[in-house]
């Protein structure tokens, strides 16, 4: 998995590498963005 800003590639690994420990502030930005699910229906 490739991540770029502004055309250019700023992260690049393994998808699960990528999400669960992702290296770069904006992709890390990115990840925290994504809506979690919690508690028990």
């Amino acid at each position: 998995m490739r991540r770029a800003r502004e055309g250019r590639v700023v992260e690049e690994g393994d998808v699960d590498e990528v999400f669960l420990r992702p290296r770069h502030p904006y992709t890390r930005a990115l990840v925290d963005a994504v809506p979690r699910l919690t508690g028990t229906p």
